[in-house]
């Protein structure tokens, strides 16, 4: 149900948390500071303009992984622009396109924050003619989203790997490569409050 009454009684495999972030490869800049341990912290700057990053869109999955079989994910990542109802369709509808039409056995609950391009028509219509639901958590309440805490995981996983980060391109190809090597959000679920598997 709509906040402020929130979700019950849906099984955590069934729940599905998106949001966006963006990544800005100035942090990544080794003479800020900031590096893995023992690498250097200083280096020659390899960056283009200052403020350039990769915009994030992602959503997961609750369901535990299965070994040889890791939870589901979705990403998509952009560089110019922000979160635009388009944007928010389109990545919508290949989610759906891959977990298919609601079933009497299965549907799943699209949990995100209340942006307004999450909470369009069109977008809440789509998900709604595919038969899944959708719930927003509490504005400005960022503790509620699974996804939130993944961002942070994922941040910290992006500073264990800054010394292969030297462009664009790389911190892409980082950030890729931590998103995929995650086998289960589960426990991300879990701390949010969905103790039902």
């Amino acid at each position: 149900m709509p906040y402020p009454m929130g979700v019950a009684g849906v099984r955590r495999e069934n729940v599905i948390d998106l949001d966006e972030c963006g990544v800005y490869y100035k942090d990544a800049d080794r003479r800020g500071g900031k590096a893995y341990v023992g690498v250097r912290v200083r280096e020659p700057r390899t960056y283009g303009r200052e403020y350039e990053k990769v915009n994030l869109m992602m959503a997961i999955s609750g369901e535990g992984g299965v070994e040889g079989a890791p939870a589901r994910r979705w990403a998509d990542t952009w560089e110019q622009g922000g979160t635009t109802i388009v944007r928010v369709y389109d990545f919508m509808q290949m989610i759906l396109n891959d977990i298919g039409m609601a079933t009497p056995e299965r549907s799943y609950l699209f949990t995100m924050d209340n942006l307004s391009s999450h909470k369009n028509e069109a977008v809440v219509t789509l998900i709604h003619t595919y038969g899944h639901g959708v719930a927003y958590r509490a504005p400005y309440y960022a503790v509620d989203g699974a996804i939130e805490f993944f961002f942070n995981s994922l941040q910290t996983m992006l500073r264990a790997n800054l010394h292969q980060i030297n462009n664009i391109e790389s911190l892409r190809a980082q950030l890729f490569q931590c998103i995929q090597s995650v086998n289960s959000f589960e426990n991300y679920f879990k701390h949010v409050g969905f103790s039902i598997p």
